[in-house]
């Protein structure tokens, strides 16, 4: 099955203790919360659908960056969250 001795004892236990349906379905890992909602993705993805600003051929990372800072819910943007969301959405400023 190409999993540990560790990971089937555990799985083994679960089933013993939660029943079929626990065992089978891993249950929800904690992690860091979404910092954008899709409302927020939404916005980064038509800002970078837009025109870019006079004089550029196209957005850059930065540029768009700058232009979301100004925006109200986006004050801590970085390029890096800028790059994951259009990346994500197969998105190519």
């Amino acid at each position: 099955m190409g999993v540990g001795r560790s990971t089937a004892l555990r799985i083994r236990k679960r089933y013993l203790e939660e029943g079929l349906q626990s065992a089978l379905v891993d249950k929800p890992r904690p992690g860091q919360p979404e910092k954008y909602s899709e409302k927020h993705i939404a916005e980064i993805i038509a800002q970078a659908c837009t025109q870019p600003p006079e004089g550029r051929k196209r957005w850059s990372l930065a540029l768009l960056c700058e232009e979301m800072r100004i925006k109200e819910g986006f004050e801590t943007i970085n390029r890096e969250s800028i790059r994951l969301i259009l990346s994500k959405n197969k998105t190519k400023p």
